[in-house]
């Protein structure tokens, strides 16, 4: 069984059951969150197990987790507080992701970050330089 494991920012705890959180005080989720599902691609050659390390070594306790095959992240981006899951995708050659913000707002803003923090904008013709 997955467990999903929540920040909540208002309570700076780490919750395993997001239920539990609506119920003590507060809405983890807002009622009003929008999940957007994309898919972004990288051109090869992409260094998962390089990047996915570099994240690992980097992550913020209660903010970021790091799988084998994953990145997710809980933010707050110009106002809006959202979270992200990136699964790597071998065979598509890029990143099944789910986005859900608490408003869409910033979308762009946030799907850049996303494309920026796993490296998808290097080229093979960049990155030899």
């Amino acid at each position: 069984m997955r467990v999903k494991i929540v920040f909540c920012n208002k309570c700076r705890d780490v919750l395993r059951d997001a239920e539990r959180c609506e119920e003590v005080h507060h809405s983890v989720r807002s009622k009003k969150s929008q999940n957007i599902e994309l898919f972004l691609s990288y051109r090869p050659p992409y260094h998962w197990p390089y990047v996915r390390d570099f994240l690992a070594g980097r992550a913020v306790a209660d903010m970021e987790r790091v799988t084998d095959s994953s990145y997710q992240r809980w933010f707050e981006f110009e106002g809006v507080e959202g979270q992200f899951c990136a699964t790597h995708n071998t065979r598509r050659g890029g990143f099944e992701v789910t986005v859900s913000l608490s408003d869409l707002t910033p979308l762009y803003g946030v799907i850049e970050n996303i494309k920026a923090m796993l490296d998808l904008h290097v080229t093979t013709r960049g990155a030899a330089t």
